[in-house]
């Protein structure tokens, strides 16, 4: 973002200074431009949030029930590139979403799972 000031008649831009938040080891910087869901997602509720190995960003969420049939968004490590991880099936989507989680299985531990559970009493397994 910029911000534009005049200063005796004359514009200049000044880069935005970024918002940051937190403590210690524990600071964030806000960043609006990141995060952005799909055209079309019709967000209730959001809850879950995880990381892949690949650092890629999962969220599930209730969508509208009307418009939007989707309800796991996945996004590339830097917060963009955000695709529906669904394919626009309510088999997914069923009920209200409620809870994500990354589990490593199998001998190795090297296989990812992901894991979608909703307030139906349903739990998926995919990935």
């Amino acid at each position: 973002m910029l911000r534009l000031s005049v200063i005796f008649g004359v514009a200049t831009a000044l880069a935005a200074d970024p918002i940051i938040g937190g403590q210690g080891d524990y600071r964030y910087q806000y960043m609006p431009d990141r995060l952005q869901p799909p055209a079309g997602a019709k967000m209730v509720n959001c809850h879950g949030l995880v990381l892949d190995s690949d650092n890629n960003i999962y969220l599930t969420y209730q969508n509208d029930g009307n418009n939007d049939l989707n309800c796991l968004i996945r996004w590339k490590p830097d917060g963009n590139g955000a695709e529906w991880m669904t394919g626009g099936s309510t088999a997914l989507c069923s009920g209200t979403p409620h809870g994500l989680k990354i589990a490593y299985e199998g001998p190795d531990g090297a296989h990812q799972y992901l894991y979608h559970a909703n307030n139906n009493q349903k739990l998926t397994k995919t990935l």
